[in-house]
C-alpha cells in the first residue's frame, strides 16, 4: 500500500501539511492538500497546496 493511501483525508478532503527547514527542523508553515495537490507534489518535487 501506498503512503498516500494511508493518509486519512477530513471531511473536507484534506490533509494538513508542515512545511519544515531542512536545517533544523523548524517548522515555517501549515497549511492544507487535498488529494489533486498532494499527487502534484509527489509527482513534479516542488510543493503545492490547496487553495
Amino acid at each position: 500500500m501506498k503512503f498516500i493511501e494511508k493518509l486519512k483525508f477530513n471531511d473536507d478532503g484534506l490533509v494538513p501539511a508542515i512545511v519544515q527547514e531542512e536545517g533544523t527542523g523548524r517548522v515555517v508553515m501549515m497549511a492544507w492538500m487535498n488529494d489533486a495537490s498532494l499527487k502534484s507534489t509527489i509527482e513534479t518535487g516542488k510543493t503545492h497546496f490547496w487553495s
